[in-house]
């Protein structure tokens, strides 16, 4: 038995298809646009779009006449004849086979029947669910034309955080993926004076000993939260912190573990200080917290450096010097009173970066030590001091007033001889 010619069925099925995808695209786009909107703006959405459903199952009519009129190998295309008329009546003449009939009308009624799915999909959203009571926009994966993804709010560093409240509403975020979400808690170290133990005490476990995921996710929240605003704090001086602020690393920390003042890790230390002492004080686990949390600068800015060490070993930007760089800061304070030699140590220990960027530190130390010489010994023939020894005297006076390191009341009385 000879099999009859049904390739006229595929081609129908590839147009059809076209077609589908042509219509389909607009209700993907009015799904995707529904996703968190208001009901008023899910059915304006379904009301622009419907049209564009109904050209779909025109399209998809026409293609199957296509195939029709290509069982009986009259594929004519050059635009005589009409697609839904003349080329299937074409083929009516031509004697269809009963089975060629049967297939058409099959194929054609899956198509019309997947369009007006898409149809029903798209008219449910304007009450929120599917014809299937099932919310259309719920099933939609994330990312591309499905729903958009969970806003990261921990990382919006606009508020300053005053408790542990865990993830807010619509983040379904598991612990690691806000662990990956944010690389300055996953990079958190062990040290002493970060002091997990008290951690876990404030902001829960957010480790894989926490057996409860929506515990452990909502301590992942907490500690993500405050780790990226203090991180983000601007420096003492109220200059932005630069590379220094969100590049994943809470900095302070020494090689012995302890936590520099003046930096990140400096106020986690005071944040969770304040936390043990209330607690030694036998205030409730709120009043603890509370302590914990109002650590936090509220004008913006890291607490500079508390003490003469930290000053020396910390940047203006609140991270860690090297120690060579510290034993400079330290050595040129100590020699306030020997300009050029201070000036030219703070200016090389103070510079970040790497060997080029601390020999130019080092030269403008000199050059402002220069400067302050240079106008000691003007203001030394301006008086008409012109013996050696008053302009020797005015030139160190004039170069002591450029000496970063000097104390103020120094300064101060050099202008005033």
């Amino acid at each position: 038995m000879k099999m009859p010619d049904i390739s006229h069925v595929a081609r129908a099925t590839s147009a059809g298809g076209g077609a589908l995808a042509r219509g389909g695209a607009p209700a993907g786009r009015a799904a995707a646009e529904g996703a968190g909107a208001t009901l008023e703006a899910r059915q304006s959405m379904v009301g622009r779009h419907a049209g564009s459903l109904g050209t779909a199952l025109n399209l998809g009519s026409q293609a199957i006449s296509f195939g029709g009129a290509g069982s009986a190998n009259t594929s004519t295309m050059g635009g005589v004849q009409s697609p839904g008329g003349q080329m299937s009546r074409a083929a009516e003449q031509r004697g269809q086979s009963p089975l060629m009939s049967t297939m058409n009308k099959l194929v054609q009624i899956a198509m019309v029947s997947q369009i007006l799915q898409l149809f029903q999909q798209a008219q449910g959203a304007s009450s929120g669910t599917s014809s299937s009571g099932v919310d259309p926009f719920a099933a939609m994966p994330t990312g591309g034309m499905g729903r958009a993804p969970a806003v990261k709010s921990e990382q919006d560093n606009a508020t300053r955080p005053t408790e542990a409240s865990g993830r807010p509403p619509g983040d379904n975020r598991s612990a690691d993926e806000i662990i990956e979400d944010n690389p300055i808690l996953k990079n958190l170290g062990h040290q002493k004076d970060i002091n997990r133990s008290t951690l876990y005490e404030v902001f829960g476990d957010w480790t894989e000993n926490n057996t409860d995921a929506d515990s452990r996710a909502d301590a992942a929240y907490n500690a993500s939260k405050y780790l990226n605003y203090v991180d983000n704090l601007h420096a003492a001086n109220g200059k932005s912190r630069g590379d220094a602020a969100g590049n994943g690393d809470f900095e302070g920390i020494t090689k012995d573990g302890d936590a520099r003042s003046g930096t990140p890790a400096g106020h986690l230390a005071d944040s969770w200080r304040a936390y043990e002492s209330k607690k030694s004080e036998g205030a409730s686990h709120e009043e603890a917290v509370s302590a914990f949390y109002g650590k936090i600068p509220d004008d913006g800015k890291l607490r500079g450096p508390n003490n003469d060490r930290d000053r020396h070993y910390v940047f203006d930007n609140g991270t860690n010097k090297s120690e060579i760089k510290g034993i400079m800061s330290t050595v040129g304070d100590a020699l306030w009173f020997i300009p050029g030699v201070s000036n030219v140590l703070n200016g090389m220990g103070n510079t970040q970066g790497g060997f080029g960027e601390t020999l130019l530190g080092g030269l403008k130390g000199m050059v402002d030590t220069w400067k302050g010489a240079a106008e000691g010994l003007l203001d030394a023939f301006k008086g008409g001091r012109m013996n050696p020894a008053s302009m020797l005297f005015g030139m160190y006076k004039g170069a002591l007033g450029e000496t970063e390191a000097a104390p103020d009341i120094v300064k101060d009385i050099a202008k005033i001889v």
